[in-house]
C-alpha cells in the first residue's frame, strides 16, 4: 500500500516575523519550573519556546525569568505589569526577530546528531497578523476552524509541522 507523505517539520522563516501565542503549558512549572509557549505564524507554522524558570536545585533562573517577564509584558503591552496569569498571553501577538540555529541533539534516539531550530529575540507588541490570517490548509485535519487550536509535537520533542 502506498500512502502519500507530507513534509513533517517546517521552521518559521528567518527575519522579522509576527507570532500569535496559541498555547501556554504550565503543567511542569510546579515540578521542574518549565513553561512551554506555543506560537504560530501567519502561515500556520508552529514554534515552541521553553522557559526553564528554575534550575535543577529549584533556585530561580534569573535569565529565564527576565525573558519570560519580557515576553508577558510585551504580549499584553503593559511594561509596568508586576504579575500575570500564564494564560493571559494566549491569543496575543508579538513581532520578533527569528534566526535559524544549528545545534547537537542531547537526548533521545537521535542524540549526537545535528539539527536546526529557531531562536526568536527582540520581542515587540503586535496587534495581529498583517495578512489575511492563517489559511485553512495549514491546519491539522482534525483541528477545528479555530486558528488557535494547538498543534502536536514530534517524538523527539520537536514540534511537528505541516506543509
Amino acid at each position: 500500500m502506498y500512502i502519500e507523505l507530507t513534509e513533517t517539520y517546517n521552521l518559521i522563516d528567518e527575519g522579522t516575523v509576527t507570532l500569535q501565542v496559541v498555547e501556554v503549558d504550565d503543567t511542569r512549572y510546579e515540578s521542574d519550573g518549565v513553561i512551554r509557549v506555543r506560537f504560530q505564524d501567519a502561515r500556520g507554522t508552529m514554534h515552541i519556546e521553553r522557559f526553564h524558570l528554575r534550575d535543577a536545585e529549584g533556585r530561580v533562573n534569573h535569565k529565564a525569568m527576565r525573558a519570560w517577564s519580557h515576553l508577558v509584558r510585551t504580549c499584553v503591552d503593559n511594561y509596568a505589569l508586576q504579575a500575570a496569569d500564564t494564560q493571559d498571553i494566549v491569543g496575543r501577538f508579538i513581532t520578533a526577530e527569528a534566526s535559524h540555529v544549528s545545534y547537537t541533539r542531547k537526548n533521545g534516539p537521535n542524540a549526537g546528531t545535528r539539527a536546526t531550530g529557531v531562536s526568536i529575540r527582540d520581542y515587540r507588541h503586535a496587534e495581529g497578523f498583517e495578512g489575511p490570517g492563517i489559511p485553512a490548509e495549514n491546519r491539522w485535519a482534525d483541528e477545528s476552524d479555530d486558528p488557535a487550536a494547538p498543534n502536536r509535537e514530534g517524538g523527539d520533542g520537536a514540534p511537528s509541522r505541516r506543509p
